[in-house]
């Protein structure tokens, strides 16, 4: 089970984009990388290009799809060159390109954002999934660790992240057989 970058505008994409922001349009944007970049950090590495190059940062969303299973939006910044060009220029794992929806109203406040998920089959365990995707975020965004990089849980909270974890690999199994099974 692995999300693609949707390379054609289905009607399931393009309603969820309106539903993201509305009015904006999707793009397909190429990655191309500096050598020195982080992965998936793309507020530090486009605030980095803007004080090495100048041009602005544009915020948005990077829309997934998890074929034949749901639709998952993750807050996103790009680079604007002064001539207004977008730009992907975080490093990440997978295709080449990504399907990128701009999104005037957001802007990065230090604070993560949870990623918007629409399911495309009304099957319990894409729910499931779902919803586990859900409590795992809340729980490690909780209070101040909303703003950090990176977070180490302990004690009763470690234990309930390890339960999530579990039922999320169980849903997983499960979205595997549907995601390969003929609609």
């Amino acid at each position: 089970m692995n999300p693609t970058s949707p390379t054609a505008f289905s009607a399931d994409v393009l309603a969820f984009c309106a539903e993201l922001a509305a009015g904006a349009k999707p793009v397909s944007l190429q990655r191309v990388t500096p050598v020195d970049a982080r992965p998936v950090d793309c507020f530090d590495t486009v605030e980095r290009k803007i004080s090495e190059t100048g041009g602005t940062a544009c915020f948005g969303w990077l829309v997934c799809e998890w074929p034949k299973l749901f639709l998952e939006a993750e807050f996103y910044s790009v680079w604007r060159d002064a001539a207004g060009r977008l730009h992907d220029i975080t490093p990440r794992i997978g295709p080449a390109h990504i399907l990128f929806l701009p999104d005037p109203v957001r802007i990065f406040e230090g604070r993560r954002v949870e990623n918007i998920r629409r399911p495309l089959t009304p099957d319990p365990a894409v729910a499931g999934f779902l919803r586990a995707c859900e409590e795992e975020f809340a729980l490690l965004n909780r209070g101040a660790r909303a703003f950090m990089r990176n977070v180490a849980l302990q004690g009763a909270e470690l234990g309930e992240l390890q339960i999530i974890w579990q039922r999320k690999v169980t849903f997983s199994q499960r979205l595997a057989l549907l995601g390969t099974s003929e609609a």
